[in-house]
């Protein structure tokens, strides 16, 4: 072989480490990109899976607040309705107390007269 024909193949097989590397290199490019963009996306799913726990946590949160509200106005109408019931019976018996006291007083009072 004479020279020229060893630097054209010479060259030749420069061009196509150099193809190669280039093809290598696209590839790496392209895997790393591939799995920054697999990582952003898990990332995301991440992302979304916690802030729909946070809402779904909030709800609960709520919902048993409200519960909680409902069931303590319950005991407190359930207690002021037997406040209530109390206050009645014990103004009655006042009541019933006084009258019975006028009532007998009275009737001391004619007894009295009476003698």
């Amino acid at each position: 072989m004479s020279i020229a024909e060893l630097r054209e193949r010479l060259e030749y097989n420069k061009m196509l480490r150099e193809q190669e590397v280039t093809a290598k290199r696209e590839d790496n490019q392209r895997a790393k990109e591939e799995g920054v963009k697999k990582l952003m996306d898990e990332a995301q799913k991440i992302q979304e899976a916690r802030e729909q726990r946070r809402v779904d946590n909030e709800a609960k949160r709520d919902n048993k607040k409200k519960e909680k509200e409902d069931y303590e106005a319950k005991v407190k109408a359930a207690r002021d309705k037997g406040m209530l019931e109390a206050f009645d019976k014990i103004s009655k018996k006042k009541k019933d107390k006084a009258a019975e006291e006028e009532r007998l007083a009275k009737e001391l009072k004619e007894i009295k007269l009476q003698r």
